[in-house]
């Protein structure tokens, strides 16, 4: 039937490609360019989905023929999440929580980073809920997975936000009012514990509280 094919001229001349986003064009090329000109029903697609499969970026692939002479790839890719810190280093890792090789983590650094064992895995929901409040999302540089059971958020400013276990989502939204009505970020504040059911704790920075005890003295 191949040689049949070939006499017919069903070769592949086309190769349509759709949701390629991240992928190198180089890379995905480099993956099917061997099939260019081969008899289009003798092409292995099992073996063709694998390759591109393999490429860091694709989730998954779908191949089709379309005689007489196109074949069809789509691509379902992976999106970046966030930089995975651990013993030092960063990683990418895409929203399902998942390591893409091969990345330069310097090219990603506007990614919030996420610092705990299991935090890859959590990251994409919590994230999700931090996103909630726009306003304040946008401050948040790394979240920390702490005793596997709750959330830290760091902030541009350096200022730690310790999230309860049960419903964070409410202390979020809670610190954005505070913040929308009494700037609370503004400050000299360092930390705000946020773990008991209504009750916010705000530590200020060491000389701030020295300065609060003796207002007399220029400092």
């Amino acid at each position: 039937g191949v040689a049949m094919s070939n006499d017919l001229g069903l070769v592949v001349s086309d190769i349509l490609v759709e949701g390629r986003y991240r992928t190198e064009r180089s890379d995905l090329v480099g993956a099917i360019a061997t099939d260019r000109g081969a008899p289009i029903l003798g092409i292995d697609l099992d073996a063709l989905k694998a390759r591109v499969d393999a490429l860091p970026w694709v989730r998954t692939a779908t191949i089709e023929r379309r005689l007489p002479d196109t074949l069809f790839v789509r691509l379902e890719e992976r999106a970046p999440l966030a930089l995975w810190q651990r013993d030092g280093e960063l990683t990418l890792i895409d929203d399902l929580g998942v390591e893409v090789p091969g990345q330069t983590p310097r090219r990603f650094a506007a990614l919030p980073i996420v610092v705990g064992e299991e935090a890859p895995t959590r990251a994409r929901a919590f994230l999700a809920l931090l996103s909630r409040e726009p306003d304040l999302n946008k401050r948040v540089r790394a979240v920390t997975w702490i005793g596997e059971r709750r959330w830290n958020v760091r902030l541009d400013t350096g200022v730690d936000i310790e999230l309860p276990e049960r419903a964070p989502e409410k202390a979020w939204s809670h610190l954005a009012q505070l913040q929308r009505d009494h700037h609370v970020l503004d400050r000299d504040v360092v930390a705000i514990d946020l773990r008991l059911p209504n009750q916010l704790v705000v530590r200020v920075a060491p000389d701030v509280s020295s300065r609060l005890r003796t207002p007399g003295k220029d400092t």
